[in-house]
């Protein structure tokens, strides 16, 4: 079983994500900010990290940095509500492993997951 950590300030989308993460065996850890999950890191190490962009659309350098020291070799996948492809590639010249677009469907997360999971 692997180990997800979701990264989402919205409540709702913690929620709906854990359930589908769980129902495919997942073991799935939330937080609602960057700094609740390194907090979270003291007892969980994930397999993969969810992260929300946020409003800008890329997240923040300082995420990513914090997230790639503490982890190093986790992939990240950014979720992004901004349809562009420069939101996309910001984040992976940033260091993520991967970019998701909002509102994504089920099977392209699971997709993703699964190569990111492959690629660690």
């Amino acid at each position: 079983m692997s180990t997800i950590l979701v990264i989402d300030p919205e409540p709702s989308i913690l929620s709906s994500l854990e359930k589908i993460l769980r129902e495919d065996c997942h073991e799935v850890v939330t937080a609602a900010s960057v700094p609740e999950a390194l907090a979270a890191l003291r007892k969980h190490q994930p397999d993969v990290v969810l992260l929300d962009a946020g409003p800008a659309g890329s997240p923040a350098p300082s995420a990513l940095e914090d997230l790639s020291r503490r982890l190093p070799g986790t992939p990240v996948i950014v979720m992004t509500d901004q349809d562009t492809a420069e939101a996309a590639i910001e984040a992976i010249c940033l260091g993520a492993y991967d970019s998701l677009r909002k509102p994504f469907r089920v099977p392209d997360l699971q997709s993703r997951i699964r190569k990111a999971l492959a690629s660690s």
